[in-house]
């Protein structure tokens, strides 16, 4: 598949993508889910597959982020930042 072609499908599953969620969201919203929950949900999804992602590409960047005390320092950091009221 050519450079060309592969950049057009990603942007139009991008763009379908980002529709998608617009809508949802509003549904979401609209039923009583507060904008700071949904964008927090949204943040830990798009995470787990970005782990997801470096498991199963590169499994030895994601232990050696694992195994790294600075990093984990820094991971252990973001995760009060996270609000769920």
């Amino acid at each position: 598949m050519s450079k060309d072609v592969k950049g057009t499908l990603f942007t139009v599953v991008a763009g379908i993508a980002w529709g998608l969620s617009g809508t949802s969201g509003q549904y979401l919203m609209a039923h009583g889910i507060s904008a700071l929950v949904l964008t927090n949900l949204r943040l830990i999804i798009a995470g787990l597959a970005l782990v997801f992602l470096t498991y199963a590409t590169s499994k030895d960047k994601l232990y050696a982020f694992l195994k790294d005390r600075k990093s984990l320092f820094s991971l252990s950091c973001y995760l009060p930042c996270l609000d769920f009221s």
